[in-house]
């Protein structure tokens, strides 16, 4: 799986942090490949790793624990991030992979299009000032997720002229009880 960690924050040293930061990942997670990139106070890491979020956020959870600074650690598919950065920089955090593969659009799950950055602001929204009151981490992953669309009754109808009625899922009759009802 690949991975992106968001750390913002400067710190005295930024170059010696930013090379611990790398030196931790590597020697603390099985990793395939570590890029990053920085500035004075924000710095970008994406690797590729074969343990689960919860062993690779752990891991960075106990890097990170004792600096202050903040960060976002979140997997992610090249075909599902958003970025507008250089082409120097896209090319060397994330390679040519990203525009390299295109999916077959029969294997994909077509949704309705929402950046990652608007899902990230749709979670921070709705994070609440309680949510920072004790040290336990906010697990922010499932406000990221993309939420399933809804079907409109025009395709639910689409369907059930093209497949009949029998091809609804529980989901889809529930929907269409709800629209007979309005």
């Amino acid at each position: 799986m690949k991975y992106i960690i968001f750390v913002f924050g400067g710190t005295e040293n930024q170059d010696e942090f930013v090379n611990s930061v790398c030196d931790n990942i590597v020697t603390k997670i099985k990793v395939d490949y570590i890029k990053y990139f920085y500035g004075d106070t924000s710095c970008v890491y994406t690797f590729k790793s074969e343990e689960s979020f919860e062993e690779v956020s752990k891991s960075v959870t106990k890097i990170l624990q004792n600096v202050k600074v903040s960060y976002f650690l979140l997997p992610y598919s090249d075909f599902e991030i958003n970025v507008k950065i250089d082409e120097d920089t896209l090319e060397h955090l994330f390679g040519k992979e990203l525009d390299e593969e295109v999916p077959d659009l029969d294997e994909m799950d077509l949704v309705e299009p929402q950046t990652f950055f608007s899902r990230l602001d749709e979670a921070l929204a709705n994070l609440k000032e309680e949510d920072f009151d004790n040290d336990n981490d906010i697990d922010i992953l499932p406000l990221l997720k993309k939420k399933k669309p809804v079907k409109t009754l025009d395709e639910i109808l689409d369907q059930i002229n093209q497949n009949g009625v029998y091809s609804l899922s529980d989901e889809d009759k529930q929907l269409l009880d709800k629209y007979s009802n309005q």
